[in-house]
């Protein structure tokens, strides 16, 4: 079973969110309405993929607290390299999101339901190919002088 932990303030958004994911198969899904409620989540489960909207307080001007959020997640050692989606309606963020938080992927507001399931999908297809490796799966060709 793959968790997925949605950080999304707009009750709207957040339930349509659930809805998608909870299309998956094999998918327990959590939700945090803030940062701060999400942060306090990632001690007591372990998530696999993470989608974050990127403005979590709207009251805020120039608000961008889930990628405070990420930047935290990021200094984690469990999440260094987690997948994480930005669910936005901003542009700008991107190559921030993509170079310094290793963001895995961004979709825009409002998003395409077939993609969104398919990156997801897609995640965890490779991911957990990769966490099926043994020791006896990888070689090593040393080569001496």
């Amino acid at each position: 079973m793959k968790r997925i932990l949605i950080v999304e303030d707009n009750k709207t958004h957040m339930d349509a969110l659930g809805q998608i994911v909870g299309e998956i198969p094999d998918v327990t899904i959590d939700k945090a309405y803030s940062a701060q409620e999400a942060y306090g989540m990632l001690f007591s489960r372990s998530y696999n993929l993470f989608l974050v909207d990127i403005i979590l307080n709207t009251d805020k001007k120039l608000d961008v607290s889930g990628m405070e959020l990420v930047r935290k997640l990021r200094e984690l050692k469990q999440y260094q390299f987690t997948p994480i989606i930005f669910v936005t309606t901003l542009e700008d963020p991107k190559l921030c999101a993509f170079k310094e938080l290793h963001c895995y992927d961004y979709i825009e507001k409002p998003y395409d339901i077939d993609i969104l399931i398919a990156k997801i999908k897609g995640i965890f297809k490779r991911r957990f190919a990769e966490d099926k490796l043994t020791e006896g799966d990888l070689t090593l060709n040393l080569v001496t002088q």
